[in-house]
């Protein structure tokens, strides 16, 4: 069982640590204007990339890196868009506590991604981070690329943070260019905080009031942040005494039942989806049982041979909230490993008694086992996602006492083995 979990928490790690291939289909716009249709190695880009990875053909052994100064642009179908830009950009830190001591308003030249927010018939909106800061430009269609001007810095003696916010009066440059100073828009300016969601809904109102029919937003796939699931099993499960007691020299009792869960994943990143946090809720039962030569003949010989036989009949239910990490993944196989905790409640029907091995008829009653109604462990689950529809797992439920027996313990280790549908 410790292999089993320490193969586990190998995968999880090395998973975690290794950055593996998500070609998807897209294409690269080159310099010289040609577009390549091809697959792109799509990452968790928290930061803009500084170069992508293209491949002509899926099967291709190896690929083309392109960075910002070799290209004009790339895009992955139904995930993302970009194009290179080459120019000044802010040079600040602006996120706390790294903040300059008074106003940086310093620049650096630089060639970069810039990801496209969103697009229309007068502005474009784009999108760059990098470990400093995150900026966000405009395209004006008459106009060169220009980023928004936002600066967060410390006062003299560091009591306050201040904030630059001159993009505002850029956006109302916008506005009276190509709306007539509208004066319900220019309001709302004040309100337009320097964030994606905030920044895409103001300038797509710019676009619509321009006499647009329809924005036009960046192709996205319909994506969601969640996935639910449901699922039937089975549950493997060994119970093993511990202690003063006779039962204690019994082998383990091994149960096999029934096993159905369900639950939800949330992706912090819908796009690639190899991150997830799981909150699961699981119900099993299982049936042990343990016998062993009882040692009432040590106290009299009528006693001989009698045995010491322990029934147990266990229903549970699990709420179990863990984290999950696809090491590989693509959309027809994905691969994953997970730890969580879980918090069980379990009830109990057990029969303890000592049985004539002649006849095998109860003799009398033992004192009972007490069983915990509630307990805690620290499960392990691995894994295989199948065309996005079908998820394989094999969950693991490390050996905890489940007893209430101040002199002797209950414990042994489970399996859950089940097949779930996403939906």
């Amino acid at each position: 069982m410790k292999a089993f979990s320490l193969l586990l928490v190998s995968l999880l790690f090395s998973g975690i640590t290794y950055a593996q291939s998500n070609y998807k289909s897209g294409y690269v716009i080159t310099t010289a204007k040609d577009t390549l249709k091809g697959y792109i190695d799509f990452q968790e880009w928290v930061k803009s990339p500084v170069s992508i990875k293209y491949k002509q053909q899926l099967t291709d052994k190896s690929y083309t890196t392109y960075e910002p100064s070799n290209l004009r642009g790339f895009k992955i179908k139904g995930v993302c868009e970009y194009i290179s830009f080459e120019g000044n950009i802010s040079a600040d830190e602006i996120f706390y506590p790294n903040l300059p001591l008074n106003l940086d308003t310093s620049v650096v030249h630089k060639a970069i991604f810039l990801e496209k927010l969103t697009a229309g018939t007068a502005i474009n909106l784009y999108y760059h981070r990098d470990e400093i800061r995150h900026r966000f430009f405009i395209e004006d269609n008459s106009a060169p690329i220009m980023e928004l001007i936002y600066h967060e810095y410390y006062n003299n003696d560091k009591s306050k943070v201040l904030k630059d916010l001159k993009y505002k009066q850029q956006l109302t440059l916008l506005v009276g260019k190509y709306l007539e100073n509208n004066a319900g828009l220019i309001d709302k300016i004040e309100d337009v905080s320097f964030d994606k969601n905030s920044l895409k809904t103001f300038i797509n109102a710019v676009n619509a009031g321009n006499g647009a029919p329809s924005i036009q937003p960046v192709e996205k796939l319909k994506v969601s942040g969640f996935s639910f699931f449901a699922g039937v099993g089975v549950n493997y499960s060994k119970m093993k005494v511990s202690g003063p007691l006779d039962l204690s020299a019994a082998p383990a009792g091994k149960s096999y039942g029934p096993l159905l869960y369900a639950g939800v994943n949330f992706f912090p990143n819908e796009k690639t989806r190899k991150l997830a946090f799981q909150a699961e809720l699981s119900a099993w039962k299982s049936k042990h049982e343990l016998t062993v030569e009882s040692k009432y003949s040590d106290f009299s010989p009528i006693y001989k041979g009698a045995i010491d036989h322990w029934r147990v009949r266990r229903s549970n239910l699990s709420i179990a909230p863990g984290v999950l990490y696809n090491f590989y993944n693509t959309n027809a196989v994905k691969l994953y490993a997970g730890a969580g905790f879980a918090i069980n409640i379990s009830t109990s029907n057990a029969s303890h008694v000592l049985i004539d091995p002649k006849t095998n008829n109860k003799l009398f009653d033992l004192n009972e086992i007490p069983f915990k109604k509630l307990w805690v462990n620290f499960p392990l689950k691995a894994g295989a996602v199948v065309a996005n529809k079908i998820d394989f797992t094999l969950k693991y439920l490390p050996s905890t006492d489940i007893s209430d027996y101040k002199s002797s313990s209950v414990s042994g280790d489970t399996f859950f083995l089940g097949a779930a549908y996403i939906f």
